[in-house]
C-alpha cells in the first residue's frame, strides 16, 4: 500500500493529529513505557541471534563435518547428536515464538491502544480481534477454499451514517502435495492484507464484484474474450475503457451493477487504486461494501531490531488509520451516491 499521507480528511471526527500533538503524546505517554518494553525487545533480539547461531552451527556441522564424523565414530552416537541438535533448535524456535508473541501483544496494548484512545476515541480497537470468516466469505471476493483463518488489529466505528469495521487478515490453505519422496504440506496464500467492511444502510438485491484485471490489461481484446468465456453472462461491460483495463466486474444482475457503477463512482474507484498504489478488490453484497487490500507487511507492529517505536512509527500508525477510515470519504459511502442517475434499481 502506498504511503498513506494523502487520505481524505473531510470529517473533523477523524481529524489527523498534528505533529506537535504526536510529539507531546510520545513524550508524555509512550516514552515512559519504552524502556520496559525495550528490555523485552533486547531479550527477544538476543534470543533471535542465539537461535540463528544455533541454526548456522547445525547447518555447518551437517554440510562440512558429517562425512568425517560418521566414518570415525559409532553411528548411534552420531545419530543421537544430530537428533539432540534438532530438538534444541526446535525448542529454541518455540521459545522465540512465545517471546515474540508476548512482546507484540504488550506493545499493541500499551502503545497502539493508547494511541487510538487518545486521538480516535470513537474507534473501538481490539488488538487480537479480526473480521469474521462469515463476512470474508459473504464478500465473494476470494472464492478459493481455505482452512487457516486468522487476523489481528480489529477496528470498528461510525463515520457519518456509515458503520464500519476492518482488520488485517491472514487466510491460507494447507494442502498435501505428492512428491517423489512421499508427501509434503504446501501453504497457499488465499489473502493477506487489510479487509474493510461498511454498511451502506441501503440494500443491494444482487452481488456486484470488482477485481483487479490482469487478462485484459495484458492481452487487450483477446483477454476480454477469455473473460467472457470464463464468466459468461456475469461479466459486466462498462463504458469506461480505462476502468475496464484496471478491473474486471462481474454481477448477478447487469442492471444493478450499472446502477452502482456510475461514471462518477468508477472514477472514485480508479483514483483509490492509484492512491493506494496496489491492487484493490471491492464488492457490494446485501447492504455492505467490502474492500480488500493485499499488504506485504503488517501495519501496527513493533520493531524487534533497532528502536522499538519512534515518532516515525507513530506517524505511520496514524496515517494507516486515516487511510482506512478515509475509504468512506474516497468512495463517498456517506452520500446517496446511487440515486438519480437515470437507472432505477432492480426489484427483487
Amino acid at each position: 500500500m502506498a504511503h498513506p499521507a494523502n487520505v481524505s480528511q473531510n470529517s473533523p471526527k477523524f481529524k489527523k493529529p498534528s505533529l506537535e500533538q504526536l510529539r507531546t503524546f510520545y513524550k508524555m505517554e509512550i516514552h515512559p513505557y519504552i524502556s520496559g518494553l525495550d528490555r523485552k525487545r533486547k531479550s527477544a533480539e538476543a534470543f533471535t541471534l542465539t537461535v540463528s547461531l544455533l541454526i548456522a552451527g547445525f547447518v555447518y556441522f551437517r554440510e562440512k563435518n558429517i562425512p568425517r564424523f560418521s566414518n570415525g565414530h559409532d553411528p548411534l552416537i552420531f545419530a543421537g547428536l544430530v537428533g539432540l541438535a534438532i530438538v534444541v533448535v526446535g525448542f529454541a524456535f518455540i521459545a522465540l515464538f512465545i517471546r515474540s508473541k508476548s512482546f507484540r501483544s504488550e506493545f499493541k496494548h500499551r502503545v497502539v491502544s493508547r494511541l487510538i484512545e487518545r486521538f480516535y476515541p470513537e474507534l473501538a480497537y481490539v488488538p487480537m480481534g479480526f473480521v469474521t470468516a462469515d463476512q470474508f466469505i459473504e464478500s465473494s471476493l476470494f472464492t478459493s477454499d481455505f482452512n487457516r483463518y486468522t487476523g489481528e488489529d480489529f477496528f470498528s466505528g461510525k463515520h457519518g451514517s456509515a458503520d464500519f469495521h476492518f482488520s488485517e487478515l491472514y487466510v491460507k490453505r494447507l494442502e498435501k502435495v505428492r512428491t517423489k519422496s512421499g508427501q509434503r504440506t504446501r501453504v497457499v496464500d488465499v489473502f493477506s492484507g487489510l479487509f474493510f467492511s461498511a454498511d451502506f444502510h441501503r440494500n443491494f438485491f444482487f452481488r456486484t464484484i470488482i477485481k483487479p484485471d490482469t487478462a485484459e490489461g495484458l492481452l487487450g481484446l483477446l483477454g476480454r474474450g477469455v473473460q467472457r468465456v470464463a464468466y459468461g453472462e456475469r461479466l459486466v461491460d462498462l463504458e469506461d475503457p480505462e476502468f475496464e483495463k484496471m478491473f474486471v466486474v462481474t454481477a448477478d444482475n447487469q442492471v444493478e451493477a450499472r446502477y452502482i457503477l456510475t461514471p462518477a463512482f468508477m472514477e472514485r474507484i480508479k483514483n483509490l487504486r492509484i492512491k493506494m498504489d496496489c491492487q484493490i478488490y471491492v464488492s457490494f453484497v446485501n447492504s455492505r461494501v467490502y474492500v480488500a487490500i493485499p499488504l506485504r507487511e503488517n501495519l501496527f507492529e513493533p520493531r524487534i531490531f533497532g528502536s522499538i517505536c519512534s515518532m516515525k512509527d507513530l506517524t505511520q500508525f496514524i496515517q494507516s488509520v486515516q487511510t482506512v477510515v478515509g475509504l468512506i470519504d474516497d468512495l463517498e459511502i456517506n452520500k446517496d451516491a446511487f440515486v438519480s442517475h437515470g437507472v432505477k434499481p432492480p426489484q427483487q
